[in-house]
Order: structure tokens, then sequence, then C-alpha cells
């Protein structure tokens, strides 16, 4: 663990320097119909050996808003989701002692899945991912978000009941296909 920060091995954003006082705020999207987490493949650090890693949605909190308005006006921003999520769950605040840097992570949670019309110049592709399949190569703080709060991202899952509503979906529809298939074959018992 760095002495300096409540994660281990991370360091804050700097351009030209020691930044202070910033603040910045992400999330993982997850759908409540399928209960997949969505990820953004984006570049890790524009300023310092740019490449792609999937990392979370969002981006600096302005001056004028909180870390809750900033994470899903960023999110909204960078899929082009326009409904409203169902939840907005703070999950941790990153911080450096040094710099006092902090990042606000969050989960928010929508109703369905949806394909994300993406800026290419702030991201490059997304992926929704079931829980523990985690894409590859995941941004570090990121992979140490997940190992740190990953109880409590399953339990927020397992809150929306979301793996029940998938077995009923998935039985009714069945059901649905069973009746049908009954009519079109005249097997119906009147």
């Amino acid at each position: 663990m760095n002495p300096d920060t409540n994660l281990p091995h991370s360091t804050p954003p700097k351009r030209g320097g020691v930044r202070l006082n910033v603040r910045g705020a992400g999330a993982l999207i997850l759908a409540k119909d399928t209960g997949r987490l969505l990820f953004a493949f984006r570049i890790a650090d524009r300023h310092t050996r740019p490449h792609l890693v999937w990392n979370l949605w969002g981006g600096p909190v302005e001056s004028n808003e909180n870390p809750e308005t900033s994470v899903v006006r960023w999110s909204k921003i960078q899929t082009g989701y326009k409904g409203q999520f169902a939840d907005v769950i703070p999950l941790y605040t990153f911080f450096n002692n040094q710099t006092n840097f902090r990042y606000h992570n969050y989960l928010l949670i929508v109703e369905n899945e949806f394909w994300p019309s993406l800026d290419r110049k702030l991201t490059e592709d997304y992926k929704w991912v079931e829980y523990g399949k985690w894409p590859d190569p995941l941004y570090p703080t990121v992979s140490a978000l997940l190992r740190e709060k990953g109880p409590e991202i399953i339990k927020i899952i397992e809150k929306n009941a979301i793996r029940e509503s998938l077995l009923l979906k998935g039985n009714i529809i069945k059901l649905k296909d069973i009746i049908k298939n009954m009519i079109l074959s005249e097997k119906v018992i009147y």
C-alpha cells in the first residue's frame, strides 16, 4: 500500500508538475436486464506513454458541480445514453495526500443494456461484461477498485434482483414458445 494514497501503486494525473486539489469522477454502468457491466476502452494517459486500457466512464469534476452530477454528465456525454439512471451508487473515493487529488468512483444502474454512441476522441470502444470476466488490460486503479469493492458490487447486483429477473424472463420466453408451438401444431387441449 502506498502511504500517500488509499490504493496500491496509484499516482494522480500530472501535467508539467504536480496538480493540486483536482477532482474527477468515473463510473461503471450496470444493466439490470443482463447483469452486465459496461467498460470504456480509452487512452490511459494522454500525456505519458499513451496506450489503450479498459477503464471507467467519467472525467474532471467542474468547480460548480458535485461528483455525482459530474459522473452522470460525463457518462451521458461519453456513451450517448439519453435515459435516466435508475440509481447512482457511490463506491469508493481514491485520494492522494500529497496532491489532494480525489477520484470519486460510482456504479450507475440502467434498466437495459444499450449501444453507446462513442466520441472517438475520448473512447475507442466499449464492452458489456459479466461480473468477474473483466476485459484485459484493465487500468490499474480500476483493477484495484474491483478487488476492493467486488463484494459490494455483487450485493448491488443481488439487491437489484438481476439474476432472478433473468431466470424469470427466460421462463416466460420458454412458456410463450411452448404455447406458440402448441397452437401451431394444433395440440391445444380445450
